[in-house]
């Protein structure tokens, strides 16, 4: 995302950026699936359904909501703007994932026992 926004900001044609960009956007392509496998696979057995429905529920809702997005921010700024949106989405994930990380470190800590 970074390499997209650099480019098409320097005026760079959106053939050319995409052609530069190719390499990681096919990698890219490769995360979904991945990630589908080490829910799977991390998850207890009696709960890997539900994981893995989770997840799905989870990558559909991402989908919807670049449907919604996608559009709106091209309105906006143009190939730059779907660019900066995708940016603030995963600026956004990523600080939730670590508030969330952050509560739940913070209640599986042990609680400190008063001593009478």
């Amino acid at each position: 995302l970074v390499l997209l926004a650099a480019l098409l900001a320097l005026g760079v044609s959106p053939l050319k950026t995409i052609t530069l960009s190719a390499p990681l956007i096919f990698l890219a392509s490769a995360i979904a699936p991945s990630v589908l496998a080490i829910v799977g696979d991390r998850a207890l057995m009696a709960m890997r359904g539900t994981a893995m429905g989770l997840y799905s529920v989870v990558l559909g809702v991402g989908i919807t909501l670049g449907y919604l997005i996608g559009p709106a921010s091209f309105l906006a700024g143009g190939l730059v703007g779907i660019v900066l949106a995708a940016m603030g989405v995963f600026a956004a994930a990523t600080t939730l994932y670590v508030i969330l990380k952050l509560a739940i470190r913070r209640l599986e800590r042990p609680q400190n026992s008063q001593r009478p």
